[in-house]
């Protein structure tokens, strides 16, 4: 199999495993925690949720394209990588 396909279907498994999962728990953390335990879950993902995508804003192209220009350079491509985490840490 060439390293194009498998690649292909590595990051199909990952994309379907982010859709079956929640489909999985959701119904069962409601039974088990209850309503107004489970509306409590549902904000608090909803907050973090917020933080994500604050932290994640903007660094998923810029960076891409940053590492892509400069994919030959190794040492360039560290400095690049471990920037952008202590940034979203930072953030």
């Amino acid at each position: 199999m060439s390293v194009l396909r498998r690649n292909i279907s590595l990051l199909f498994i990952i994309q379907l495993s982010n859709y079956v999962f929640p489909l999985l728990t959701i119904p069962y953390l409601s039974r088990v925690l209850g309503a107004e335990n489970f509306g409590f879950l549902a904000i608090s993902q909803a907050v973090i949720q917020y933080f994500i995508f604050f932290t994640e804003y903007g660094f998923n192209l810029s960076v891409t394209r940053k590492i892509s220009l400069n994919r030959h350079d190794k040492s360039r491509v560290s400095e690049i990588f471990f920037s952008t985490m202590y940034a979203k840490i930072f953030l």
